[in-house]
């Protein structure tokens, strides 16, 4: 089946959590969010919920007027938001400042010194499909 060309997509809020790691170089890296994939017992968060491990919750945070989410909670955390298609269907993610990004759970690169330049073809399924950016 040929996937359907979808509208574009603004996320106006999200969850936002963090920090949850320390920036710069680590010999070794803790992460609770990654954990939690990395054991498959990753669930969508959703608001006030608290991350496993830790006392950090996950609070709704909207975007500004330009239309950007912006939070001190980026600086080693996470931004989660569902997003709903009608269709199954291939989209441009334009996105900046993160290190990666979980599309529906399968890692993607991401754009950390916010150059605007990394624009992915994801592809979204019909219904929900979870962003989780680091």
């Amino acid at each position: 089946s040929q996937a359907a060309f979808a509208e574009d997509i603004e996320i106006k809020d999200c969850l936002v959590a963090g920090p949850v790691t320390r920036g710069g170089r680590n010999l070794l890296h803790r992460d609770p969010v990654e954990v939690l994939i990395v054991n498959g017992k990753w669930a969508a968060p959703t608001e006030n919920n608290e991350i496993a491990g830790t006392s950090t919750r996950w609070r709704k945070t909207p975007s500004n007027k330009d239309g950007w989410i912006e939070s001190p909670a980026f600086s080693g955390g996470y931004a989660y938001a569902a997003v709903n298609v009608n269709e199954p269907t291939i989209m441009v993610l334009e996105a900046a400042g993160h290190n990666l990004v979980y599309v529906n759970g399968l890692p993607r690169t991401g754009d950390p010194y916010s150059y605007g330049t990394v624009k992915l073809p994801v592809a979204l399924k019909s219904g929900t499909n979870e962003l989780l950016f680091e």
